[in-house]
């Protein structure tokens, strides 16, 4: 029960630790005073037989016999009673220490407005999104024990890089020398340092790296160390990862399935959630035969961070902006896009489409784990999952999970739906309902055969008798309850064609970039 005041609280030592989170606690309350209840006693019991568990849990169980009438120490009464993560600790943490340059800042102050206090709001939520997605992702390595933790993070007052383009291999020598001039390390001890930048890495003047990183190196004083670009969205967590993995001894998988060390990123990946069994027997292999092993000690500052999805990267449309760094880009909509059906389920949940300020082409930008997919669902891991709450279920019908495409863009024309719909009729919803379905449903019929009216502009001026023997199916508004006459004339049988859709000027473009290569 909620007893009071909210208090963000954070417990480590050296045999347990748990998540950063929030505890309810009644002001007054002495809390060695509170037993747990049976069913508490009987969770930290079932606990106590899981072996990765032990460490955890030790400082909370009696070995009283009668533990359902022992006090719970301070401590573990707030971290089982209380809202507290509590999570199976890795037994390799990687304490990575993250900087944000300020072109990346000024990324935030494009979506901003400006206003700085907001950039830096948004900022903190987004890193901590990406830290907790980033430690999601080295949970999937096989037959080792490893987390991310977050270290610390800074913003840096000026640029030490020069952009907007920098070569990679000295962007990332420039990132040593400042760590070594800064003493970083001696301050901070971390396993990892990153550099997230908001300018393009480039190799040999080609914009064909997304990343960078120093291989094998975690827990070198002065190699631990990588690069990634920063984009504001899901790619972020993937291309640091990436890095991530190769500080750790992961080479490119030899393999072309896209997983996380694959060699190129592809937001439309099916795969980019795992490590392959490759990737994971090298990273165990140089955890291993470290001289001494840093993942195994661990900084009471350094923390794992289990965050929610900010409500910017739940909108597809804020992830084209984000990933376009263009205010006027959007999510593209049309079923053409997304196998043939209305934007929703899995087929959202890898890669949307963005458009890109360009009149003839449109990029793949990475979906979001935690999207709202489709009615009481979200995404996760590729897939469209239940997930019931109170934005998911707000969602109309899995045919307009988005609403409406912010402007439409095809031959002849370029405006809202609204104005579509006005200048073409509402036939043009047999074609566009997917990029316009809340529009096109203000105009909705109950005749699923007949659901937008007729279906073509040469219906319109007919009488029935003319066109309704022959083309019924067409001018289905206009014919609606039409019997036929014996007596009509020859041209009753007149053929009228459904209008053609005006052609979209969007042309669909897949995005592959090259990791680091």
């Amino acid at each position: 029960p909620d007893l009071g005041f909210t208090q963000p609280i954070q417990f480590s030592g050296p045999d347990h630790q748990f998540v950063e989170g929030t505890s309810q606690l009644s002001p007054g309350k002495t809390l060695d005073s509170l037993s747990p209840s049976s069913s508490l006693v009987q969770t930290i019991s079932s606990w106590k037989e899981q072996a990765n568990f032990l460490p955890i849990i030790s400082p909370c169980v009696d070995p009283s016999p009668v533990a359902s009438m022992s006090p719970l120490s301070l401590a573990c009464f707030l971290a089982l009673a209380g809202h507290v993560f509590m999570a199976a600790i890795p037994e390799n943490q990687v304490e990575v220490y993250f900087v944000m340059d300020q072109a990346a800042v000024t990324k935030y102050l494009t979506q901003s407005g400006g206003d700085e206090a907001a950039a830096r709001a948004i900022i903190d939520q987004d890193i901590d999104y990406f830290i907790s997605e980033i430690n999601k992702l080295f949970e999937k390595v096989t037959d080792l024990s490893i987390g991310v933790m977050k270290r610390g993070f800074q913003i840096l007052d000026t640029d030490i890089l020069q952009g907007p383009e920098v070569e990679r291999d000295a962007g990332l020598k420039t990132f040593d020398e400042w760590r070594k001039a800064q003493g970083l390390f001696d301050k901070y001890a971390y396993d990892v340092a990153v550099l997230w930048t908001g300018f393009e890495l480039v190799r040999d003047g080609n914009p064909s790296t997304a990343g960078y990183a120093n291989v094998g190196k975690v827990c070198d004083s002065t190699m631990a160390s990588l690069i990634a670009e920063y984009d504001l969205t899901y790619n972020t967590v993937v291309v640091t990862a990436h890095e991530i993995g190769h500080c750790l001894g992961s080479s490119h998988d030899s393999d072309s399935l896209r997983r996380v060390m694959g060699a190129e990123a592809y937001a439309g990946s099916e795969n980019r959630w795992s490590f392959s069994s490759e990737s994971s027997a090298e990273i165990k292999t140089n955890v291993g035969s470290l001289s001494t092993n840093c993942l195994l000690v661990t900084s009471p500052e350094s923390k794992y961070v289990d965050a929610a999805i900010p409500k910017d990267i739940t909108d597809p449309d804020h992830i084209c902006q984000r990933a376009e760094n263009n205010k006027e880009s959007y999510m593209i909509k049309s079923q053409t896009y997304y196998e043939m059906q209305p934007p929703h389920g899995d087929s959202i949940c890898r890669a949307i489409f963005c458009y890109n300020g360009e009149p003839d082409s449109s990029v793949a930008a990475y979906a979001s784990d935690g999207m709202v997919c489709a009615k009481n669902k979200r995404c996760k891991e590729g897939l469209c999952v239940d997930s019931p709450d109170a934005e998911s279920g707000a969602v109309p019908s899995d045919d307009c999970v988005f609403s409406d495409q912010t402007s439409i863009d095809i031959a002849g024309f370029k405006g809202t739906c609204t104005e579509l719909i006005t200048s073409f009729g509402a036939r043009v919803c047999y074609y566009y309902s997917s990029m316009c379905c809340t529009a096109c449903s203000a105009h909705a019929t109950a005749d699923p055969d007949c659901l937008y009216g007729d279906k073509s502009s040469k219906c319109e001026g007919k009488e029935q008798w003319q066109v309704c023997g022959g083309s019924a199916s067409t001018c289905c508004g206009l014919c609606k309850g039409y019997a036929g006459k014996r007596s009509a004339p020859e041209n009753g049988t007149q053929q009228v064609q459904p209008d053609l859709p005006p052609e979209s000027n969007m042309k669909k473009t897949e995005m592959l970039k090259p990791m680091d290569d």
